[in-house]
């Protein structure tokens, strides 16, 4: 029989979904002046695939935007190699919208946002 999940694991899903598919469309549009807020989005789609995970694991998470520390709750070997993520997108996305930060390039926002589509396939698989 399959565990009863609560209705936010389907909140935090979709949220996550929107997520991505807001930085996904600031990146098309072509401006440097959204990088941050793209990161931004990247961060908070990761976070909350990462809550929805620890709900189907019935596993109690902090309320933290910290992806290194939702990371390490989670028992799967197979997620370390997501890993990086967190460090990018806790220095690009959290710090950054608080602090002065480097100029972010294309190349590297990029990048970023072709990893979280690839972290999205893999823990699409990992929800079923």
């Amino acid at each position: 029989m399959a565990k009863h999940l609560p209705e936010s694991f389907n909140v935090f899903l979709q949220i996550a979904y929107s997520d991505y598919k807001a930085a996904k469309a600031l990146f098309e549009a072509g401006d440097s002046d959204f990088y941050e807020k793209i990161l931004f989005f990247c961060q908070q789609s990761v976070e909350k695939f990462l809550k929805a995970y620890l709900m189907k694991l019935d596993k109690d998470f902090p309320r933290t935007h910290d992806l290194e520390e939702l990371f390490e709750l989670i028992p799967n070997e197979s997620f370390k190699k997501y890993y990086f993520l967190a460090n990018v997108l806790n220095e690009h996305a959290v710090v950054l919208r608080y602090e002065e930060g480097d100029i972010l390039e294309k190349e590297l926002v990029s990048e970023t946002l072709e990893s979280v589509r690839q972290f999205i396939v893999f823990m699409e698989d990992q929800l079923k």
